[in-house]
């Protein structure tokens, strides 16, 4: 079996939509690590999907990001890549959109 690579420092970049990470010269509108600081560490790779979900935001970078992503400001398509330590992107994009909830 090919060896286990250490992946601490990946993370998941929500970027823009078309906003390629640019050999890490792009900073991410929010990112989340890629393994659990819960516990022992854990890393979200081992079947080959990544996922997050709402629990995961509450370690996203850059400091000061916010969950809800802002779809005003950054808009309603977003693409997800995992990128590695220097920010440059591993694997993606996976393309999604959040819907505008118009109730309020």
């Amino acid at each position: 079996p090919p060896a286990r690579q250490d992946l601490s420092s990946h993370r998941i970049g929500i970027f823009m939509r078309m906003a390629n990470p640019q050999g890490g010269a792009l900073e991410p509108v929010v990112s989340l690590p890629l393994c659990s600081n819960k516990g022992p560490p854990t890393c979200a790779t081992t079947d080959g999907a990544v996922k997050f979900s709402q629990e995961s935001t509450e370690h996203m970078m850059p400091e000061g990001s916010t969950w809800p992503i802002d779809l005003y400001q950054w808009g309603t398509g977003f693409d997800a890549y995992v990128l590695n330590e220097s920010g440059d992107d591993v694997a993606g994009p996976v393309k999604f959109n959040i819907k505008i909830d118009d109730t309020s």
